[in-house]
């Protein structure tokens, strides 16, 4: 089976009815994340049997990307926002920083900060997250003061961060920022479209997302059950 044909007969986890095709390599930077300075895209397999699917929307602040495609390599310049990269699939290996980390359904679940860093999966199919360090920054304190607690070190925000399942509590993170990611195919159509939800619902679910990433960052924050509301309520 080629490539094209394994895509289109695989549904990205999210956000489906939105999904372009490509199969052009020189596609391929643009489509991984269009607020990230990618560079130096390279594939790992076969260019004559390139295929990358991916959807992407800007969610009120947030970017949020989707993709699945053939394996490739490519780096980030220093970029001015920090990002959540979140695997569905495949085997990633990442360097930021001299340090090295691995992205895979068993470990599923990487934040950076804005560093430049390298990048390369075979089989992807994962999720890619930016913001502004400032909102993680202020759902972070606004964590700690719901906990009773002293604010956090806010220059945890400037380091990578692994987030798998081997604590408790970032497994319930993952769980509910899935969830919460799962709300994007509630609105109308196939799919988001950002259009079918209102300023409000966008808002809340961006904050929502936001607090759950915090919460990743300073799993000590979060007692009981991790951050969860329903937005679209």
């Amino acid at each position: 089976m080629s490539e094209l044909m394994r895509l289109r007969s695989t549904p990205l986890a999210l956000c489906n009815g939105r999904a372009l095709m490509s199969s052009s390599p020189a596609d391929c930077a643009q489509r991984i994340h269009p607020s990230l300075p990618i560079k130096d895209v390279g594939l790992l397999a076969d260019p004559a049997d390139y295929a990358h699917k991916s959807a992407s929307l800007d969610l009120g602040s947030l970017g949020i990307s989707i993709g699945m495609g053939s394996p490739f390599r490519f780096q980030v310049d220093d970029h001015a926002v920090v990002t959540l990269l979140l695997s569905y699939g495949g085997q990633g290996r990442l360097e930021i920083g001299g340090q090295n980390f691995s992205i895979d359904p068993g470990q599923p679940a990487l934040y950076l900060p804005g560093e430049a860093f390298c990048y390369q999966i075979t089989q992807p199919h994962g999720l890619v997250i930016t913001a502004q360090v400032e909102q993680l920054a202020a759902q972070a304190l606004l964590l700690a003061e719901q906990a009773g607690l002293d604010g956090p070190d806010l220059s945890l925000l400037q380091r990578p961060l692994a987030i798998g399942p081997t604590r408790l509590v970032f497994s319930q993170l993952l769980k509910q920022t899935r969830k919460t990611l799962a709300l994007l195919d509630l609105a109308p159509g196939q799919g988001l479209a950002p259009g079918g939800l209102g300023p409000g619902q966008q808002g809340a679910i961006a904050s929502l997302i936001c607090r759950q990433i915090a919460a990743m960052v300073y799993p000590q924050l979060v007692e009981g059950p991790v951050p969860s509301v329903s937005p679209l309520g």
